[in-house]
């Protein structure tokens, strides 16, 4: 007579291991998803903040002497050629009177109608750079707010000099946008390969001799 195949785990045991598993799983993703939550906004917000500065240091360079000269063609064109940047709701440069000298969106359609509308009738709104304003004292300030629809990140800056001041908004909300999309398949990864560990391991367990 065989002798009947033994295993040295019995059906308890491997339901036991599997909770354990299941358990650790989810206390992992929960760790995971709270890591996130406080960590990574705020690394994506410095992101956004930094290239902000970055553009509006770089447009500052660029356009410091046509403005000087009252250059309106070059003015404009500067203009233009920041807000065609990735990202990039808007670049605008505007005098101590607060007047626009030059204003551009990046991509109207990235804006709600009203807005276009608004820009298409009257040029440029003045209230996108009046967001901020500069005191006396104060070469740069940066700010977040709402135009358009749309979440900005606002970086303005002082031209030295020339009594005029430049802004570049970021769209950031895209880029949180990008940042939870990107998550997302990070999670299912995570799930996925452990659910299989789980079953591969329970496997071996039921078929160990």
């Amino acid at each position: 007579m065989s002798t009947p195949k033994q295993t040295p785990f019995k059906n308890g045991t491997i339901i036991k291991l599997a909770s354990i598993s299941i358990a650790v799983l989810i206390s992992f993703s929960i760790l995971f998803t709270l890591i996130y939550q406080m960590l990574i906004p705020e690394l994506i917000h410095n992101q956004i903040e930094l290239r902000a500065k970055s553009i509006t240091t770089l447009f500052a360079g660029s356009i410091l002497e046509h403005v000087a000269a009252l250059d309106y063609l070059s003015i404009n064109k500067i203009t233009e050629n920041v807000a065609s940047l990735p990202d990039v709701g808007y670049a605008c440069v505007i005098n101590n009177n607060g007047n626009i000298m030059a204003g551009i969106l990046g991509n109207p359609n990235s804006f709600d109608a009203q807005l276009i509308s608004e820009v298409k009738t009257n040029g440029f709104p003045a209230k996108i750079a009046a967001q901020i304003h500069l005191q006396d004292r104060n070469n740069d300030a940066i700010s977040s707010h709402q135009i358009g629809g749309r979440s900005i990140t606002d970086y303005a800056l002082r031209l030295d000099n020339v009594n005029s001041e430049i802004h570049v908004g970021i769209l950031a909300d895209d880029n949180i946008q990008m940042s939870q999309t990107s998550f997302i398949p990070h999670i299912f990864l995570l799930i996925l390969t452990t659910i299989l560990g789980i079953a591969a391991f329970a496997w071996v367990l039921i078929n160990a001799n």
